[in-house]
């Protein structure tokens, strides 16, 4: 006999699925990856099938974004101005699966200032020298926060000072320690004038001079007394000393010599002024001016001679004109006035001359001269040494000094001090792959590196900076998907390797992701079966032919396959198997036959060609060797006649007879 056999296989397949979160397989979810869950089918030629699950579940994440931004921040399309710590933004992770990202805004701002300074003369601020008052200027800089800053200077320039002190002195002057003995006008003294700047004051000094004089008088009694002056008179004979104010107005020291004799032999000495010419003494007439002299010789009555000598000077009529300057309700004392000073005066006195009586007319213009009160506004950092020798550290508006004033009067100056302080500050700023501070890049985390500045009010500020520097990121971003995939907004329908996004990574720096996108395909089969009086698929048991049935299920890339059935429902069959044996025939039955047989049946299960059971009869002649063709299909394996096959073939069997 000849044994037409085709030999199906049982298959094990594995289904590789990756979704986010969980999966629905066959009526079970599963939260996490897992390489174990089976499901037992048919295949399309009717064996088993095991489909083991290889399931890889990855999961939707939260994240925070941190960044600090001045003034304001555009972030997917919007604009925050203010911080903030609620927005959020949808997209998807590295894996594929949603991931919501939440905004933690910080938001520093911008600051505009002004620096107040009050400088004498000239101020140099940020490389340019100011000589004149402004409020304009403007230096671009970073406040404490990181943020632009510009600060307006409002600058007041007082300028420093010269002044000339004009003095008239008798014999010395003491001035700021120094005693002048001559006329000078070179002599400074630097101070601080009443806005607070350097003064210099130049003594324009005149010193006049105290004279002496000594000189012998000889007279007769009945002359007695003898005048000095108007005032001044002596009776006896001695040695006297007078001081009288001279014609420069100091001191002239007179020492006398008075001797008293019966024969005077004297010389006199006079004085007069050119006013008084022709000048007529003892019948002696002088006329000319400058020194002379004459000698007569007199009879008193007593009948003593007198050899008198006049020594005559003439002098022209002295006239002088001083200025002066007072300050107010002090005493001005020279040249014989001596007055309180409460306003502009003229003073003028005729004054005899002590030796000659010729008058001197003296005019003094005296000019009241004020005391000031000012004040003095310092802005400064920290601390200050004022001119009291004073370091206050602290602002204040009551400490005065006085001081002499342009024209040497009392000043009253008010300190109104403000003092500002230098400050220490951090800034905290978290940059990607590299940060630029005050012209330095850096491309690392820091908090050692410093900066000097000013601070808001103006005083050195020192900041240090803290910096976090992130980094940018690539990545690769695996998605296998069935038949499309939508991947920030964009839908691929093939697999691809090329396509990235730009976005933003956890530490908020540029992400690159690169999509290395696999599309797997749905597939639409068909499944033939042919059953026998019936057919269970799928949980389903179907007793007519059909091909509209369907089945969802997964490809082994784990894509949609919807299967449909092309199911032939068959009957079995009934036959006869007619054999000639020569002797004996064994039959299917396993029964060895040595007669003839027409009434032995079997049922072979899907033996007929239908592959459905075939109940077959057996016709069997006993007598000479006879030779048969079975044409089988089995699953995996086949035994016929005693023996198992398991690959599909044209088999052959040679049986004797007994």
């Amino acid at each position: 006999m000849t044994l037409h056999l085709t030999v199906n296989h049982a298959t094990d397949s594995i289904l590789a699925v990756t979704t986010c979160d969980s999966f629905l397989w066959h009526g079970i979810t599963y939260f996490e990856s897992t390489f174990t869950p089976t499901f037992d089918t048919v295949n399309a030629v009717g064996c088993d099938s095991t489909v083991i699950l290889h399931l890889t579940i990855n999961h939707s994440s939260d994240s925070i974004l941190a960044v600090t931004a001045c003034d304001s921040f555009l972030w997917h399309g919007t604009t925050y101005f203010e911080s903030t710590f609620t927005p959020t933004f949808d997209t998807v992770n590295a894996m594929g699966c949603d991931s919501t990202v939440t905004l933690h805004l910080t938001v520093n701002h911008s600051s505009d200032s002004i620096l107040a300074v009050t400088a004498c003369d000239s101020f140099l601020w940020h490389g340019t020298t100011y000589f004149e008052s402004t409020f304009t200027p403007t230096f671009d800089t970073v406040n404490a926060v990181g943020c632009d800053s510009i600060v307006t200077l409002h600058l007041t320039i007082n300028h420093s000072s010269d002044s000339i002190l004009i003095v008239t002195a008798c014999d010395s002057f003491l001035w700021h320690g120094i005693t002048y003995y001559e006329s000078t006008f070179t002599p400074t003294f630097d101070t601080v004038n009443a806005i607070g700047c350097d003064s210099t004051v130049n003594l324009h000094l005149t010193i006049r001079f105290s004279t002496d004089t000594t000189f012998t008088a000889t007279v007769v009694e009945n002359e007695l007394p003898y005048h000095i002056n108007d005032t001044i008179s002596f009776m006896d004979e001695g040695d006297y000393t007078v001081v009288i104010p001279n014609a420069a107005g100091c001191d002239s020291t007179i020492n006398l010599t008075l001797v008293v004799s019966n024969n005077v032999t004297a010389s006199a000495y006079d004085t007069i002024c050119e006013t008084e010419l022709p000048f007529t003494w003892n019948n002696v007439t002088f006329h000319t001016t400058g020194d002379s002299s004459a000698t007569v010789t007199l009879t008193a009555v007593s009948g003593a001679d007198s050899v008198l000598t006049m020594h005559l000077h003439v002098d022209t009529v002295v006239r002088v004109n001083a200025d002066a300057s007072v300050c107010f309700g002090d005493t001005y004392d020279s040249l014989g006035f001596l007055a309180v000073i409460t306003a502009d005066t003229l003073l003028t006195d005729t004054v005899p001359s002590l030796l000659t009586g010729c008058d001197s007319i003296t005019t003094v213009s005296v000019t009241m001269l004020s005391p000031t009160a000012s004040t003095v506004t310092i802005d400064t950092c920290d601390s200050f040494t004022w001119i009291n020798g004073v370091i206050y550290t602290s602002s204040t508006d009551t400490p005065t000094v006085v001081l002499s004033n342009a024209v040497g009067c009392d000043s009253t100056v008010t300190l109104h001090l403000t003092i500002r302080h230098s400050s220490d500050s951090i800034e905290t700023i978290t940059a990607c792959d590299s940060a630029v501070w005050h012209g330095k890049v850096f491309y690392e985390s820091t908090d050692t590196a410093t900066f000097h500045t000013l601070n808001a009010v103006g005083c050195d500020s020192l900041v240090t900076l803290h910096l976090t520097v992130n980094h940018s990121s690539d990545s690769i971003e695996t998605i296998i998907a069935c038949d499309s995939a939508v991947w920030h907004g964009i839908t691929y329908y093939e697999s691809t390797n090329t396509v990235t996004f730009d976005t933003i990574n956890a530490a908020g720096c540029d992400s690159t992701v690169i999509l290395h996108l696999t599309i797997n395909h749905s597939k639409d089969s068909i499944e033939t079966v042919i059953a026998c009086d019936s057919a269970v698929w799928n949980g389903m048991v179907f007793h007519e032919s059909t091909d509209t049935a369907t089945y969802h299920t997964f490809t082994t890339a784990g894509c949609d396959s919807v299967v449909t059935l092309n199911l032939t429902v068959k009957n079995k069959t009934y036959g006869t198997d007619t054999q000639e044996a020569c002797d004996s025939y064994t039959w299917i039955d396993s029964v060895t036959y040595t007669e003839s047989n027409n009434t032995a049946t079997y049922t072979i299960a899907g033996g007929n060609a239908q592959g459905c059971d075939s109940v077959v009869t057996l016709h069997l002649t006993v007598n000479h060797s006879t030779t048969g063709d079975t044409t089988a299909v089995a699953c995996d394996r086949f035994t016929w006649h005693g023996t198992e096959y398991t690959t599909s073939g044209d088999y052959e069997k040679h049986y004797t007879n007994a």
